[in-house]
């Protein structure tokens, strides 16, 4: 990883643009496109400077490295959310603040989807900064909603707001492009707001100390190239492909980094084997969710609890299917795509059975938005995996789910 050097706070310009006006902006913008897009370590100062049309040199009068740039527009994109939330005029209005954060997330559609999964390329003292400004985001949501749902305490709240905010954010996941879909993706986010929780689990103090991380629980593979896949999969979520070496995943098994081709030819083989291995977990749990439902409600509870309960098991592996596709050989990268398109199909098709009403487009803006929520409350619970932290998440896929069609 680059050696970290701290960037200025952010910016946001009289006109409503983060990070300022003029060239530094463009420059701003030029690299959250793309970050989001390609990841972090794939995009070099090179790539930025030709998209704004200066040399790289030239980037140096505004920045002093490619991290210094990448931790501004990670700090920008969210406080730019934080202030359009601030300008509402009524921020005791839950749907206000979310339709404003949503009209300001379509607008940065390009790049949504930086915070989320680059985050973890930040330092330390940057990734608190930007974890401040997501707790000043979330709480533009909760205490408006807590106002409305007096019930509520301030953690319960808290996941609510999280999972309404990853409504939002699932539109940097799909291409679907309709008039409404601000109004669209903020009536989901209420309705995310709206979940009726199951009781909470007890506080972590209360519980049995937890010495082993819950994904790290279980039977390990034995064969060394499985375990080299495994190792390879925390590597990859930890550093990004690029920044992954042979070296770390083999030393994890004890293998020099030459002795690790005796099992794989090489690191891209690595990441396709652990792509091929998570489609066929995922296509094999999809079906035996649905292989015992009898009705759709069935169906959607099968599908839903399935999929978090894989989550919260394995969140390093899923974290790298949703981020590390890129890498991946062009043959590769369209069976992926296919894998992922035929996945959310059948969400699509449960979600249309349990509502005959809804249409397509809508059916699949609510299965994009459930599963989007999965993964982004799942960060915010540290994929704790007692059934009761799981059964939150599940409620509020449900809700999103089977809310009444048209």
């Amino acid at each position: 990883m680059a050696q970290a050097t701290r960037s200025r706070p952010p910016r946001t310009a009289p006109d409503g643009v983060a990070g300022g006006s003029g060239r530094r902006a463009q420059v701003l913008e030029a690299a959250a496109v793309a970050f989001g897009r390609r990841g972090y370590a794939a995009v070099g100062l090179g790539d930025i400077a030709a998209a704004v049309g200066i040399s790289a040199p030239a980037l140096y009068r505004h920045f002093p490295g490619k991290y210094a740039l990448f931790a501004e527009v990670a700090q920008v994109e969210m406080a730019t959310l934080v202030a359009a939330a601030d300008a509402v005029p009524d921020t005791d209005d839950p749907r206000a603040v979310l339709h404003a954060i949503a009209t300001t997330t379509l607008a940065h559609r390009a790049h949504g989807s930086l915070y989320r999964w680059e985050a973890r390329f930040l330092e330390p003292d940057d990734r608190e900064q930007l974890r401040a400004t997501t707790r000043r985001l979330r709480a533009a949501v909760s205490v408006p909603l807590r106002r409305r749902r007096p019930e509520l305490d301030e953690r319960d709240a808290a996941f609510l707001a999280a999972a309404a905010l990853a409504v939002i954010a699932s539109v940097g996941v799909h291409r679907v492009v309709t008039p409404d879909l601000a109004d669209l993706v903020t009536g989901l986010a209420l309705g995310a707001l709206a979940t009726s929780l199951p009781p909470a689990p007890v506080s972590r103090l209360d519980a049995a100390p937890v010495t082993t991380p819950p994904w790290q629980v279980g039977l390990e593979a034995t064969s060394k190239r499985e375990r080299l896949v495994t190792e390879a999969v925390k590597a990859f979520e930890r550093h990004g492909y690029l920044g992954a070496t042979l070296e770390e995943i083999g030393g994890a098994v004890g293998l020099t980094a030459s002795a690790v081709y005796r099992y794989v030819p090489t690191k891209a083989a690595l990441l396709a084997a652990a792509f091929a291995r998570t489609q066929v977990q995922l296509s094999a749990v999809t079906s035996a969710a649905l292989a015992e439902a009898t009705s759709a409600d069935e169906a959607v509870d099968a599908l839903a609890s399935a999929y978090v309960l894989l989550w919260f098991q394995q969140p390093q592996v899923m974290s790298v299917w949703g981020s590390e596709a890129g890498h991946l050989g062009d043959d590769e990268r369209d069976e992926l795509r296919a894998a992922q398109r035929d996945h959310v199909e059948v969400w699509v098709r449960v979600t249309q059975a349990r509502s005959p009403g809804l249409d397509p487009v809508a059916a699949r803006l609510r299965v994009h938005a459930a599963l989007t929520v999965v993964a982004d409350t799942g960060r915010l619970l540290r994929f704790d995996r007692r059934p009761e932290v799981r059964a939150r998440v599940v409620a509020v896929v449900r809700s999103l789910l089977l809310a009444p069609g048209p």
